[in-house]
């Protein structure tokens, strides 16, 4: 079956190369390296299972090109049986703890200061946002089941926020609190409820973080910032909860990975395989080309995920790290094509490592992209799955 190349694609030498120009307008104040990307295609793939080096898969333009597998290479749906119930208790169930009880300490650390009680301490607020903050870039990428029901995901995390919602009508709730009229949260636009409506009471310009250091009585509306951050953080907690409720051992979708059916929320292994090698690959697109292009094309470092908090490459790294422990998790048997894994898993652990400033965002960029070509060309087709639409499409 002969392969359309992608814009951009040349032949040089009998192979198919794509010239990448990869010059993106730097961030201000940040060097930017700007090189030319040569991104050989699958053909050169096996040869370079261990390759370290940047260019060795396919360009993000043919990462949606899934290639045909043998049926010697295909290997059964059944040999990764055990797939969905690594998953969910070596990763998801875990994960989902993590959330909630870094939630938690998150309340008790604002509900203290709030009252006052012991000494305010803005390093120890920040470290309790940021385990937050990563516990959270580690499931993110789970965007399926109960994070997509009830508007999970965007109570959450509203982000991007590219209408500027949440800075609009933030200020609207804090006079409402003030007021001593506090609105109940859940019932509020989702804008106003997750991490980067958090992230802004705290970090802002005046905000909650610049006035715990200060460590002088609150004034009344510094008060009302604190009661509205505390009010978030409970938010977070209880979605947490319902989250960790829903993976458990007795929760609809802890029970329906383990052991699909009829009656589940998952009928067969092949849905489940299907939404977890899917839910990868939108978690590595989301990463490329959410978080991180539009930052690079743009120039406009407040594009960046927790850029108030300077939390973006603990968050990044986070997510990277969490992607990959998933895959690891899942063990699958992949036949002939096992070195597609192994190489996946060295590409994530490539961009963990790389990723230590804003000088290295292009190449994780592409790191990411050449994993996420390696999922959907190798590996899936080899677990016998076929990816559909995923929940960034139409984004």
């Amino acid at each position: 079956m002969a392969r359309r190349r992608g814009a951009g694609c040349a032949r040089q030498g009998g192979r198919h190369v794509s010239r990448r120009s990869c010059q993106f307008d730097p961030v201000p104040g940040v060097f930017v390296m700007k090189f030319l990307c040569l991104v050989p295609l699958r053909s050169m793939m096996a040869a370079c299972v261990l390759g370290t080096t940047l260019g060795l898969l396919p360009n993000a333009s043919q990462a949606d090109e899934v290639n045909e597998v043998s049926a010697t290479q295909r290997v059964n749906v059944v040999d990764n049986a055990g797939a969905g119930q690594r998953w969910a208790e070596a990763y998801i169930q875990p994960s989902f703890a993590t959330l909630t009880h870094a939630a938690g300490n998150l309340v008790k650390e604002i509900q203290g200061i709030c009252a006052n009680s012991g000494r305010r301490d803005a390093a120890l607020l920040g470290e309790a946002f940021k385990n937050v903050v990563d516990a959270w870039s580690r499931v993110l990428f789970l965007r399926f089941g109960p994070l997509v029901e009830a508007n999970r995901y965007e109570r959450i995390s509203f982000w991007p926020d590219v209408r500027n919602v949440g800075a609009r009508q933030i200020p609207k709730i804090i006079g409402q609190y003030e007021a001593g009229q506090a609105p109940e949260l859940s019932k509020q636009s989702v804008a106003v409820q997750g991490l980067p409506a958090l992230e802004y009471v705290l970090y802002r310009e005046g905000g909650l973080i610049q006035a715990v250091a200060l460590d002088k009585p609150f004034s009344k509306v510094m008060k009302a910032q604190c009661d509205y951050a505390a009010a978030i953080a409970g938010n977070l907690v209880a979605t947490a909860n319902e989250l960790e409720s829903a993976w458990s051992e007795q929760g609809t979708y802890g029970k329906a990975f383990k052991q699909p059916g009829p009656a589940a929320a998952y009928r067969s292994l092949d849905e489940v395989l299907s939404e977890g090698i899917k839910a990868l690959a939108t978690g590595l697109q989301f990463t490329s080309d959410i978080q991180i292009k539009p930052a690079l094309t743009s120039g406009n470092s407040k594009l960046l995920p927790y850029w108030r908090s300077d939390q973006t490459l603990s968050a990044l790294r986070a997510g990277i790290v969490g992607m990959r422990e998933f895959m690891a998790a899942g063990q699958l048997s992949l036949g002939e094509q096992a070195w597609a894994q192994q190489q996946f898993l060295a590409e994530l652990t490539r961009a963990d490592a790389l990723l230590q400033g804003p000088e290295d965002f292009e190449a994780v960029a592409l790191i990411l992209d050449n994993a996420r070509a390696l999922l959907v060309q190798d590996i899936a087709p080899a677990a016998g799955v076929a990816l559909g639409f995923n929940a960034l499409d139409g984004d």
